[in-house]
């Protein structure tokens, strides 16, 4: 009797089939990584996230009327708040690239240095006080 040769499914090696047991194991992968970071590492990257959010959100023309509400200062405007929150909105994708660069480098050494309280504190008071001179010159 003449042997078929078997079909190229039936010659593979069966694969290593996802275990629902260990899926925990790959959200606790970032999980733990995140732990691992200092503090002033975490406070970086929470704030590269928050200014990326922003400046993703400015893509969406849906968006544009709440993002110049809230993202973009106007002196006449009355909207204080816009005197920190513009910090988060760039120009275009090399600003933004250049001062996540920035922050990535220079942020966590600050922090191992003032402490993250007092790192977050300078530089959400970075915008108001560069914004100053821009202020005064309509008044």
């Amino acid at each position: 009797m003449r042997s078929h040769p078997t079909h190229w499914a039936q010659r593979t090696q069966p694969t290593a089939k996802l275990n629902l047991l260990d899926a925990p194991l790959l959200i606790l992968s970032p999980l733990t990584r995140w732990a691992s970071l200092t503090s002033g590492q975490r406070m970086t990257a929470t704030i590269i996230a928050m200014n990326a959010t922003v400046f993703l959100a400015w893509r969406f023309p849906g968006l544009r009327v709440f993002m110049e509400r809230n993202f973009v200062h106007s002196p006449l405007g009355g909207r204080v708040r816009t005197m920190v929150t513009a910090g988060f909105s760039h120009e275009g994708g090399f600003h933004f690239l250049a001062n996540m660069y920035g922050l990535y480098l220079f942020m966590p050494m600050a922090a191992s240095v003032l402490g993250a309280p007092q790192t977050l504190f300078v530089y959400l008071s970075g915008t108001p006080s560069a914004g100053f001179p821009w202020l005064a010159s309509f008044h």
